[in-house]
């Protein structure tokens, strides 16, 4: 497990992927290094709501997952990331 410490920039609506599968994105910048960074995190499931208390503003620290997949089709495979908030 991850951790990062940033001030959310942006928080999106929940999406719902599936029947059985919703996921949140929201966007942190942490500003600790040399350049800011721009972060896009992802809370999956029953965590989506767990964003509802935050603002653009806020300061948080969020624990995530990173996680990868392959993905194929027509032949070409193709390396997604993703961070996975908890």
């Amino acid at each position: 497990m991850y951790e990062l410490k940033g001030k959310i920039k942006v928080i999106n609506d929940t999406r719902q992927v599936s029947d059985s599968f919703k996921i949140r994105e929201f966007v942190v910048i942490d500003d600790s290094g040399k350049y800011a960074q721009t972060i896009l995190l992802q809370a999956t499931q029953d965590r989506c709501e767990s964003l509802d208390q935050f603002k653009p503003g806020d300061e948080v620290n969020v624990s995530f997952f990173l996680r990868g997949r392959e993905y194929t089709k027509d032949g070409n495979t193709k390396v997604f990331n993703s961070l996975d908030a908890w």
